[in-house]
C-alpha cells in the first residue's frame, strides 16, 4: 500500500533567501539550496525541523533535518502532520526519496534551469511500511550513509586543502594586489553548449552512445561529475563539437543564483559527453594563463561574490552571466611557473579525490541496491539481508562492523551462514568478509571457540 505525500506531510511557508549576501557564518544553522551539497551556514533559522527539505530548481535532491535550518526560496519544506506520526517516520520518507532520486528527476521542467512543481512533489506516493519495520530500514541506510558521509567527508578535506595552497601561493583575487591583473577577453576563449531538442532525449528502443551533462555534472559537487547526464537517443554529426574534452573549464553560466558562476576543471572524460547550452566551454591561453588556476579564481568566495553581481535575469530561480560581462572580468595573472607548480599539486589531491570518487559511487550504487529490497511492502525483514548488507558495506569502507554484531540474530546468522560454505553467500568476496568478521568477534570475545576431542574439530559459540 502506498499514500500520497500531501496525505502525511505539510508544506511550510516558503523562505525568502536567495543565496545571496553576507549574512553567512561559522557556526550557524545548515543553509540549504537546491544544490546537491549542502556547505554553508546561516546566521537565523528560517525554518525548525524534523523537516523534509526538497530542491525544486536545477537537479533532484532531498535532505532531512532535524533541528533548526535556513534555505532558499528554490525548496520546498515539509513536515509530518500529527496526525500520520503513529503510521509513517519522516525520516523514513527521506531515504524513500534520496534512494529513488529517480522520481524527484522525473518531475523537472522546462528549458534552462528546470522546475519541479509543487503538485508533483504533493502526489509523490510513498510506500507505507508497519513503523517498526520502517524504524529497521532508518537503521540500515543510516548506518551505510553514514560511510558514504565520511568518504564526502574526505573529499571536502582534500578540497579544502586545495583551496588552501591557492590562497597561500595566489592570496585572495579580489583583495590583494600582489599580481598584475588582466581582462579574461585577452586570455581565454568562451563557447556556449550545446542546444540539444527534446525528441533526441526521449528514450528509444537503441542504445545511446553519446550524453549530455546535467547542470549537476558541472555545479553541483564542486568536481566534474559527468555521471551526472541523460542519454542522447537521436545523434547529428554536427553536435561533436560540444564534446567535453580533457583540459576544459566548464563555466556554469545560467543557474540558480548561488550556483551560477561556478566552475570545474576537467581533469579526465569518457569523451562522450556533451556540455549543454547552459554551460560555457573555457579555453585558456597556456602561455598566459592555467586552466586550473582559472578554476580556482571562479570558486574563490569573494570573486564569486563580485560574479553574482553582474548576474541578470527576469525568473527569480535563474540568474545568468553574459558572456560579454564575463570577458570584461579582469584577475589577476602570476608567473606561468607559479601557475604550473600550482597545477602539479592540485593534479595528485586531484588522484586522491579520484580514488575517493569511485568508493563514493560504489557505496551509492550498493544503497540505491539495498533500498529496492528494504522499501518492498512486507511486514519483515529478513535478518540475512541485513547481514549481507552489512558485510557489502564493510568491504567499501575497509572498516568491520563489529559493533553491529552485539545483536545476537547477527551472530547466529553469520555462524549459520559461514557452516553452510560460500554458497550460502553467493559471492566469494563476501564469503571471505564474513570470515574476517568472524575472526574479529572472536578476538573481541563475542564469539568462543573450543577443541572438541572426540570429532577432531573446533567449535564456536556465541557468548
Amino acid at each position: 500500500m502506498s499514500v500520497a505525500l500531501q496525505e502525511i506531510c505539510i508544506f511550510a511557508p516558503s523562505s525568502k533567501l536567495t543565496g545571496k549576501g553576507n549574512d553567512f557564518v561559522t557556526n550557524g544553522v545548515p543553509f540549504y539550496t537546491s544544490s546537491s551539497v549542502q556547505e554553508r551556514y546561516y546566521e537565523t533559522p528560517t525554518h525548525f525541523g524534523p523537516a523534509l527539505i526538497i530542491g525544486a530548481a536545477g537537479s533532484a535532491n532531498v535532505y532531512y533535518c532535524e533541528g533548526p535550518f535556513a534555505v532558499t526560496k528554490s525548496c520546498y519544506v515539509l513536515t509530518l502532520k500529527n496526525e500520520a506520526a503513529s503510521r509513517f517516520d519522516l525520516e523514513f520518507i527521506y531515504y524513500y526519496l534520496h534512494s529513488n532520486i529517480r522520481i524527484l528527476e522525473l518531475g523537472f521542467q522546462g528549458v534552462g534551469v528546470k522546475q519541479l512543481p509543487r503538485n508533483y512533489v504533493a502526489e509523490l506516493m510513498i510506500p507505507e511500511l508497519l513503523l517498526a519495520r520502517q524504524h529497521k530500514v532508518i537503521e540500515i541506510l543510516k548506518r551505510l550513509q553514514t560511510i558514504i558521509h565520511k568518504n564526502e567527508g574526505s573529499i571536502s578535506k582534500l578540497d579544502k586543502i586545495a583551496q588552501m595552497f591557492f590562497y597561500r601561493d595566489f592570496g585572495d583575487p579580489i583583495l590583494d594586489n600582489r599580481f598584475p591583473k588582466r581582462p579574461l577577453n585577452e586570455m581565454i576563449q568562451v563557447e556556449i553548449g550545446a542546444n540539444i531538442p527534446q525528441e533526441a532525449l526521449r528514450a528509444r528502443e537503441s542504445e545511446a552512445s553519446y550524453y549530455l551533462l546535467k547542470q549537476s555534472a558541472v555545479s553541483g559537487l564542486g568536481y566534474f561529475d559527468e555521471t551526472q547526464c541523460k542519454a542522447i537517443y537521436s545523434w547529428q554529426p554536427e553536435w561533436s563539437r560540444y564534446l567535453v574534452r580533457t583540459g576544459d573549464l566548464l563555466f556554469s553560466r545560467s543557474n540558480t543564483p548561488d550556483l551560477a558562476g561556478t566552475a570545474v576543471y576537467v581533469f579526465e572524460t569518457a569523451g562522450n559527453k556533451l556540455f549543454p547550452s547552459t554551460v560555457y566551454r573555457i579555453q585558456c591561453d597556456r602561455h598566459i594563463i592555467s586552466g586550473i588556476y582559472l578554476s580556482y579564481v571562479f570558486n574563490a568566495e569573494n570573486f564569486h561574490r563580485y560574479l553574482q553581481s553582474y548576474q541578470t535575469g527576469t525568473v527569480v530561480s535563474m540568474s545568468n552571466i553574459p558572456k560579454t560581462d564575463l570577458l570584461k572580468f579582469e584577475i589577476p595573472v602570476p608567473d606561468m611557473s607559479s601557475q604550473q607548480k600550482f597545477e602539479q599539486g592540485i593534479t595528485q589531491i586531484n588522484r586522491l579525490i579520484g580514488y575517493k570518487k569511485v568508493q563514493l559511487k560504489t557505496l551509492e550504487y550498493l544503497l540505491t541496491g539495498l533500498a529496492s529490497t528494504l522499501f518492498r511492502e512486507t511486514d519483515y525483514l529478513d535478518i540475512k539481508e541485513e547481514l549481507i548488507s552489512l558485510l557489502q558495506s564493510s568491504i567499501v569502507s575497509g572498516e568491520l562492523p563489529v559493533d553491529d554484531f552485539r545483536r545476537l540474530e547477527l551472530r547466529q546468522k553469520l555462524l549459520e551462514m559461514i557452516r553452510t560454505a560460500s554458497e550460502s553467500f553467493g559471492d566469494v568476496s563476501l564469503y571471505d568478509q564474513a570470515k574476517e568478521v568472524l575472526f574479529a568477534l572472536l578476538d573481541n570475545q563475542m564469539m568462543t571457540q573450543t577443541m572438541n576431542a572426540q570429532e577432531q574439530k573446533i567449535d564456536l559459540h556465541l557468548s
